[in-house]
């Protein structure tokens, strides 16, 4: 059927069909019960016995031409299935539909046909053009399609939930994150199922605040994923409303945070033990936190040391089985330290010791997991490391390398400065040698004349003790008035 000018029956076919409409109550009601489009009525062998037109749309023949004919004479494409509808709905007196499409010159059009009973010999069958419906209908079905897909494929768990915390969606990363199926869970109230009791009686006021109007954005809580571990969401919630703007639930996205959220906690607690030490003592409290907050086996602090070409690493502070142990010295060649040295950082979540078969130290330890940074000095030049060290899989590889990444900066400044203080120590003490061993007194004096050394000679001399010649109140010009 097609858009045209209306055409129908005369005066005499209105009338005809209109004393039909008073002779049957039940073909009026049905009339009323619809919308009128286009009116037919058939005989149960589908013969056309009547009709009336619709404003817009036009038969797909002249009445004339159809009227007194039968329905497979006019359409065998939908006859076929047509007249079942018209026997079921004499026999049962239930209102029948059917669905089917032509393609007329303005192109395919959908059409919906209800066949209803109007005698015990005939039915009227309206049919209306549903070619807009279909084509909304396909769009909605493209777009919601569209956008289960982007929930689907989104890295973050996305819900949808009732006024009172129901699961009404729950996409794939939930399932993933709470080992779950959504047809397990649907129906469930998320709070009770997946947050932590403690938090729940926040979350429910947080929920009728944004019920209220008030969207939540980056909200951070805690959910039990499918290992019974705690893990950190920040949540974006916001409600949906009906077409009224009455409020019928939730939809919340949440990002998992547990990384950054451990990452923050560990950094402060390792920050706190090691503020307000130096030296020796921030290298013992440092390689103590890390392995209490990373879990690891052995915690190494060493410095590199060159000899005869050969590059070796020194420890300085180190930790192993939870307790201080004695420093040590190894070579750099065959040990995953040797990628790390003036390189960058380097991480074996297990196997370290199959990797590495020519380190005796990681198959006596049965070494699986290895993290390590490398420590550079002001002038960006390497001068050792920081290392943990594990005999199980690295639980928290991107954790412990982020850790040392940051205290490696702290202990590369530490590190540059305890070598300094050393190598000025180191040549004090050779001055000092030199100085004694010189035959005749020295004596080397500040501009204002206090006395900063006198070797061994000039204090046998001036007969000054050691404690004379270096107190304070020491001057040249009392030992030598002229």
């Amino acid at each position: 059927m097609q858009a045209g000018s209306r055409e129908g029956l005369g005066g005499e076919g209105r009338e005809r069909l209109g004393e039909a409409l008073l002779r049957d109550s039940r073909l009026a009601r049905a009339l009323l019960e619809v919308i009128p489009d286009l009116v037919f009525r058939l005989d149960r062998r589908g013969t056309f016995l009547d009709f009336l037109p619709a404003r817009g749309l036009a038969p797909v023949v002249p009445a004339a031409d159809f009227l007194g004919r039968n329905l497979g004479d006019i359409l065998p494409s939908i006859a076929d299935r047509a007249l079942p509808k018209v026997e079921r709905a004499l026999d049962t007196g239930l209102e029948q539909s059917l669905e089917y499409d032509l393609i007329l010159e303005n192109g395919p059009r959908f059409f919906e046909a209800r066949f209803v009973a109007c005698s015990d010999a005939d039915v009227l069958v309206i049919v209306r053009d549903v070619t807009d419906k279909r084509e909304t209908e396909e769009k909605l079905r493209q777009s919601e399609e569209r956008l289960r897909s982007l929930v689907e494929m989104a890295g973050d768990v996305i819900l949808s939930l009732s006024t009172e915390g129901e699961i009404l969606e729950f996409n794939q990363e939930a399932e993933r994150l709470h080992g779950v199926s959504r047809a397990s869970v649907l129906g469930k109230n998320y709070l009770n199922v997946f947050v932590p009791e403690e938090e729940r009686s926040s979350l429910r006021e947080s929920a009728k605040r944004v019920l209220s109007g008030i969207p939540t954005r980056g909200h951070v809580g805690s959910v039990v994923d499918a290992s019974g571990r705690r893990r950190f969401l920040s949540w974006n919630v916001d409600r949906i409303l009906d077409s009224e703007g009455r409020p019928t639930g939730l939809v919340a996205c949440g990002q998992d945070v547990t990384q950054r959220k451990e990452l923050e906690e560990s950094v402060l607690s390792i920050a706190s033990g090691v503020s307000g030490s130096r030296g020796q003592q921030f290298f013992r409290h440092l390689v103590s936190r890390l392995a209490a907050i990373l879990e690891a086996d052995f915690v190494n602090v060493g410095k590199l040391e060159i000899e005869d070409g050969k590059k070796r690493i020194r420890t300085i502070a180190r930790i192993a089985d939870g307790k201080p142990a004695r420093n040590a010295a190894y070579d750099l060649e065959g040990s995953p330290c040797e990628d790390v040295v003036g390189k960058k950082t380097c991480s074996y979540a297990e196997g370290a010791k199959d990797l590495f078969p020519r380190d005796r130290a990681l198959t006596e330890l049965g070494i699986e997991g290895y993290v390590a940074a490398p420590l550079f000095n002001s002038r960006d030049e390497a001068i050792g490391l920081i290392n943990v060290l594990y005999r199980r899989p690295i639980p928290n590889l991107s954790l412990a390398e982020s850790i040392l990444r940051i205290f490696a900066a702290r202990a590369s400044g530490e590190l540059e400065r305890k070598v300094a203080e050393e190598e000025l120590r180191a040549s004090e003490q050779l001055n000092r040698r030199i100085i004694e061993a010189i035959p005749g007194g020295v004596v080397q004096a500040a501009s204002d004349g206090s006395i900063l050394l006198a070797n061994e000679q000039a204090q046998l001399f001036l007969a000054l003790t050691y404690d004379d010649a270096t107190a304070a109140t020491a001057s040249a010009s009392s030992m030598f008035p002229s």
